[in-house]
């Protein structure tokens, strides 16, 4: 398993709430949804909810942008729940997202 910090442990908490707020059922935490968890390419997701035949996941805090691109393929819905937030928002496809925090980056915005 892997060492998963308490902030990340409580984004999941208010995840899993979302996600039954949703109506969805079955919610599971650390859902192996690609290949098997333990091999190269395989993918986890954080929560997972289902609700009318749809899969709706809330991946929380940081993640990159090949695995958000690799779930949205596979999911219904996809949510992204960052760092410091208590609401997810929905993930659009190509959208640039901050791989430490979950936060989406402004294209053509330089840092000061």
């Amino acid at each position: 398993m892997f060492n998963e910090s308490l902030e990340h442990k409580a984004l999941k908490e208010l995840a899993k709430q979302f996600l039954n707020e949703m109506g969805c059922a079955d919610i599971t935490e650390e859902y192996p949804l690609i290949g098997n968890v333990s091999t190269k390419g395989s993918r986890r997701v954080d929560v997972i909810g289902f609700i009318n035949e749809k899969a709706l996941v809330v991946e929380c805090g940081g993640n990159k942008d090949k695995h958000l691109s690799a779930v949205s393929n596979k999911v219904d819905e996809l949510y992204l729940l960052p760092y410091g937030e208590t609401q997810p928002y929905r993930y659009k496809e190509n959208m640039k997202v901050c791989y430490h925090c979950g936060h989406t980056i402004k294209m053509g915005v330089e840092d000061g």
